[in-house]
């Protein structure tokens, strides 16, 4: 039997000297998985825009012609 410490087991001695702990997500394509903690859903962009992830910031032509150079 060997006294090495499986990987997801924290040693007694290194309790409270832990500063950082990194994990790796879940990738999902199923949204049903959305909002689950760990969990990245991947999705269409034409999905993605319906569920408000992208946000138009661009000004139109006519909005920069009417700024005057301010």
């Amino acid at each position: 039997m060997s006294d090495e410490i499986p990987p997801t087991q924290i040693a007694e001695d290194a309790i409270g000297k832990i500063t950082r702990v990194e994990t790796k997500p879940l990738i999902s394509r199923n949204l049903a998985d959305f909002g689950t903690p760990g969990v990245w859903v991947e999705v269409e962009p034409n999905i993605a825009e319906e569920m408000g992830a992208f946000e138009e910031t661009a000004v139109t032509a006519a909005d920069a012609e009417d700024d005057d150079g301010n």
